[in-house]
Formats: C-alpha cells, structure tokens, sequence
C-alpha cells in the first residue's frame, strides 16, 4: 500500500498550477474548440469550464501512481466535464422543443350539456364530484378535504374521469 503523498504548500500548488496551465493551454483550447461548437454556448464560457476541469483535475490527480500520465488525466477530466455539459445543453433543448411543439389541447371537446350526460354516463359517482369540483377551480387538495379523501386519490379519480372522456365517442 502506497502512502498518502503530503500536500503541497499552498506557493508550490499556484506555482505547479500555473506551469501546468502554461504548458497544457493548449489541450484546453483544442477541446474547448471541439466543443463549444456543440454546444452553442460562448467560447469563453466553455474555456472557462474547460479550464476548471483541468484545475480539479490538477487538485485530484495521485502523483504518486504510476499508470496514468497526467495528462491524460487531465483530457479524461476535461473531455468528461464537456460532454456533460453538452448532454445537459441537448436534455434542455429537447424539453424546450417539446414545451413549444406541445399543441395547445382542448381538454374536453363538448359543450356544457353534453359534457353533463358523457359524466353521467362515463364516470362513477366519485369520479364525477371529482370531475366537477376540479372544473370548479378548487385544488387537489382543497378537493381532498371537501369530501374526504387523500389528494392522491382525488389525482387519481380526475385522471380516470380524463381517461373515460377523452375515449368516448360522443355521438354514440
């Protein structure tokens, strides 16, 4: 078993960490030229990211091992920071384009009265106060409380009651 390497006196750690720096500036900018593009984000954001990647890779590389050259620590560090970054910028972008090409439903496509005879005809006694409660403007849980049940299940009852009226055929 190795022993634990002691820490660096805080002037040896800035004066390492500013020769590093010098001397893989360019592995830093070669991988924030690579991704920046990706990710449509300011290159000077990126760099900077890229940059601190490398600073913790600085912090948490084992000197004392013999198996990886630090620089490739470092590329691993920063390569893994970016592609992170970069599934989060694809994540954000794919809810925002489903936020915006989510059309606009019409919750239920009847009028008044109609709507009336499908929940007496669809929906359990239940179901309905549920239904009309909710339509009525009060919250799950305000409905919860007017007729004794969990906001759970006043959930539930709703998205049933949605269910049956959504798959009937109102002119049956």
């Amino acid at each position: 078993m190795s022993e634990k390497q002691p820490p660096l006196k805080r002037e040896e750690s800035d004066a390492d960490f500013a020769a590093l720096s010098k001397e893989y500036a360019p592995l830093i900018d070669s991988m924030t030229e690579k991704y920046f593009r990706q990710l449509g984000a300011d290159y000077e954001d990126v760099r900077q990211e890229a940059s601190l990647a490398f600073y913790r890779a600085f912090l948490s590389f084992d000197r004392n091992q013999e198996k990886v050259s630090f620089g490739l620590y470092a590329k691993i560090c920063i390569r893994n920071r970016l592609i992170s970054l970069l599934r989060k910028s694809r994540s954000r972008k794919k809810r925002e384009e489903k936020r915006v090409a989510a059309p606009a439903e019409e919750p239920f496509p009847f009028d008044k009265k109609e709507l009336f005879r499908l929940t007496e005809k669809l929906l359990t006694e239940y179901e309905r106060k549920v239904f009309w409660e909710f339509l009525s403007g009060k919250s799950y849980r305000d409905i919860a409380a007017t007729l004794g049940k969990t906001p759970k299940s006043v959930g539930n009852a709703l998205f049933r009651a949605r269910v049956k009226l959504r798959n009937s055929d109102p002119f049956r």
